[in-house]
């Protein structure tokens, strides 16, 4: 790593990195402390500790966000990390830089699942959503994946992605059908 990294951070957040038990304010702050250093420094660390680089840049842009936004540990700390690099990504694209929006951001943020964060903050209308489990046989998941995969389902490693709109598209064409075949079978 180049000379221009200050190495007391710089050993603080490779000791602080593998903690789980670290609170990750200090450690985005110290984070953008050393990209603000050496652009480079992430991917050296990142080498250094196993740590993934997409982390480390999640981890610099809530460090950005803390200190852009002059946010406090704790109103940092009751979002969490996860979902404040959502915030913050979601104020790069907006250029938002209003500070009590931002604060009504982290209170969105912190009554919003994570996952429907992204939607939330983009003013969309949350659906509730109901959870279905299936119990299938290794043939029937197989056939199953299948059909899904003709209607829009992605084959990504480990299994199907895209489930839920490839299922509406399959029960859509399958209405579909059955109407038609109504038509055709009742007498004019």
């Amino acid at each position: 790593m180049p000379d221009t990294v200050d190495q007391e951070v710089l050993s603080e957040v490779i000791s602080q990195i593998s903690s789980p038990s670290i609170p990750f304010f200090d450690l985005a702050s110290k984070i953008r402390a050393l990209h603000d250093q050496d652009r480079t420094s992430l991917t050296a660390l990142s080498k250094r500790t196993e740590v993934g680089r997409r982390r480390l840049y999640y981890l610099l842009d809530v460090g950005r966000l803390i200190e852009r936004y002059e946010l406090t540990k704790q109103e940092v700390e009751a979002v969490g990390w996860t979902k404040l690099q959502i915030v913050a990504r979601h104020l790069t694209t907006t250029r938002e830089t209003k500070k009590d929006h931002v604060k009504h951001l982290l209170r969105l943020a912190s009554n919003t699942k994570a996952k429907d964060l992204g939607e939330a903050l983009e003013g969309k209308q949350l659906q509730e959503k109901h959870k279905f489990m299936f119990f299938l046989s290794k043939d029937e998941a197989a056939m199953l994946n299948e059909s899904l995969l003709q209607f829009g389902a992605l084959r990504v490693p480990g299994g199907v992605t895209n489930k839920e709109q490839a299922l509406m598209a399959m029960l859509q064409a399958a209405e579909a059908e059955l109407a038609r075949s109504r038509e055709v079978s009742e007498p004019s």
